[in-house]
């Protein structure tokens, strides 16, 4: 199988972020994701106790409260599968920073709109991150995964 690695840090630059927002360490901006395959993933990340799971239209979405990770893993029956997305909330220069890896294993064309709409979900994230950061931390059960997968903002 081939796989199709990218990396996309996007910044969110905020002048403040609560102080409790992001208790703990957080994993480096964007690091590789260390599977092999969406199934290896699903099985590491079950069993860690930090991690809450969920599945909606096709995806796995699952979240990492210790490290601040958000996971969305394509299940079999995906137009996208088999595919795995890492999300981490990075905090840097006290502001928020959202680092992604892809690992793709679908068609050229089905990666390419993985990408565009997990870089449109990061925009729709920044912007609500910016919203909330005068009314409340943000958090980051915000949007875990993009719009048309499992997005509870649709």
């Amino acid at each position: 199988m081939r796989w199709k690695n990218g990396t996309i840090a996007l910044a969110v630059w905020f002048a403040s972020v609560g102080a409790g927002a992001h208790a703990g360490p957080m994993d480096d901006e964007g690091a590789a994701i260390p599977y092999a395959s969406p199934d290896a993933a699903l099985v590491a990340l079950r069993a860690s106790p930090h991690v809450s799971e969920r599945l909606e239209n096709d995806w796995f979405a699952l979240q990492d409260h210790q490290g601040h990770v958000l996971w969305s893993i394509t299940a079999p029956g995906n137009a996208m599968h088999p595919s795995m997305v890492k999300r981490t909330l990075v905090q840097r220069d006290g502001g928020v920073e959202i680092g992604m890896s892809i690992k793709c294993g679908a068609s050229r064309q089905a990666c390419d709109t993985l990408v565009q709409t997990f870089q449109a979900s990061n925009d729709r994230l920044r912007q609500r991150l910016r919203d909330t950061t005068t009314a409340a931390p943000p958090s980051a059960t915000a949007q875990p995964t993009p719009t048309g997968a499992a997005d509870p903002q649709r």
